[in-house]
């Protein structure tokens, strides 16, 4: 499975410039599968260019985006997983060795891509007023509360992300 974002790649003023005109064009994340590498499996929308995105490492269903305006976005494509399977490995690898599950997208099931909807987003007013450079999902043994709190996470999944940006 390859994911990847697009955005056009356009100056600061020419963003400002053609800001009208940017937001009639979609912002994707795009996934794709070596077996049909002509068309996109999975669409994911956005309300503004991704610059980074990172799976959710206790729920890979769960995807947060960073945008180019600072706002962070997140996917849930579990509705959709019935279009993933598992690849069947293979080849001259050992049998005996423990393999990380992959996952590629079902080309057959269905030739046109997906086009899914965002679940969240931060506003705008709360949120970074830079582009978000990174995203970093805590670690599922503990989270953070408002007021800087460390406690124990008993659930075991990953809640909570850190975002990084120049602001």
């Amino acid at each position: 499975l390859i994911a990847v974002s697009v955005a056009v790649r356009l100056s600061f003023e020419d963003r400002v410039q053609f800001s009208g005109k940017l937001l009639l064009q979609p912002s994707l994340i795009l996934f794709w599968s070596f077996s049909d590498p002509i068309h996109p499996q999975l669409m994911l929308e956005s309300p503004d260019d991704i610059f980074c995105f990172k799976f959710c490492p206790s729920d890979p269903n769960i995807i947060a985006g960073g945008c180019i305006n600072g706002q962070i976005v997140m996917w849930d494509i579990t509705a959709h997983a019935d279009r993933i399977e598992n690849i069947k490995s293979g080849g001259s690898r050992s049998k005996k060795a423990t393999l990380k599950p992959m996952f590629l997208l079902d080309p057959e099931s269905n030739k046109e891509a997906m086009y899914i909807r965002h679940c969240a987003v931060s506003s705008i007013e709360s949120g970074h007023k830079k582009v978000i450079t990174d995203i970093h999902w805590l670690s599922d043994t503990f989270e953070i509360n408002r007021m800087g709190s460390v406690f124990e996470n008993r659930s075991g999944i990953c809640c909570q992300l850190v975002t990084c940006s120049a602001d």
